[in-house]
């Protein structure tokens, strides 16, 4: 194995992870990030557009970029056929606990 392709994608890999983390805190410029990853700017432009391909959500502020939050709350949907399962497996377990019921 090439010891040179292995350290320059784990160091890619690292860079492609502090990104995120970065940009979950503050929104930045491909310049501002070129800088504080000591890479060119052509860099940081292909490094996001791959985070984008691996379906991480890139906002773009003016000439700034964010990562979006993943959402984890279920929308109305979701949460009725979350509940609807629910009492279904209440109901065909036979299920007589109180905590079960209340929690209906």
């Amino acid at each position: 194995m090439n010891t040179t392709m292995t350290s320059r994608g784990s160091t890619k890999a690292i860079r492609l992870l502090e990104l995120l983390e970065h940009l979950a805190v503050e929104p930045c410029t491909a310049t501002e990030l070129a800088r504080r990853f000591r890479v060119g700017k052509r860099t940081i432009q292909r490094d996001l557009q791959e985070l984008e391909h691996h379906g991480y959500r890139l906002e773009k502020r003016g000439r700034r970029y964010a990562v979006q939050p993943t959402s984890t709350a279920l929308n109305p949907v979701e949460a009725l056929a979350v509940h609807s399962a629910t009492r279904l497996l209440v109901h065909h377990t036979r299920i007589n606990e109180r905590h079960y019921r209340s929690a209906l």
